[in-house]
């Protein structure tokens, strides 16, 4: 639009300042086609590698996720256990701080990573 009001104006110094420019926004764990085929150039392996390695990265993360769960699992479990002993047996206190400390954590720890996740 600008440049055809510059043309109907007859301003051609104008004209010679107005640049454009465009921008090319790319998001993922891969790198932009146009991206691995200039790695490609210098490496034909070198995408195929680059997605092997996303693979691996990504199944990592899979693991180390489940493995946060189920040892979340385990000290719930193991503080609910120990809270609920120590109540039986008239240890009121200990219950209740064991219980607040190994559940309170761990609420706290899911309540901390919703909010990191969401912005």
């Amino acid at each position: 639009e600008i440049i055809d009001e510059l043309l109907k104006a007859n301003n051609l110094e104008d004209i010679r300042k107005v640049s454009i420019s465009q921008m090319e926004l790319h998001s993922g764990p891969l790198p932009h086609p146009k991206i691995l085929e200039g790695y490609k150039k210098i490496d034909k392996n070198a995408p195929k590698e680059i997605i092997e390695m996303a693979k691996r990265e990504q199944k990592f993360r899979h693991s180390s996720t489940y493995f946060g769960q189920i040892s979340a699992l385990i000290i719930g479990i193991g503080g609910l256990t120990a809270t609920t002993l120590l109540g039986i047996y008239g240890n009121a206190w200990v219950a209740g701080s064991i219980g607040f400390l190994s559940l309170g954590s761990l609420v706290g720890v899911f309540l901390y990573n919703s909010r990191s996740t969401k912005g």
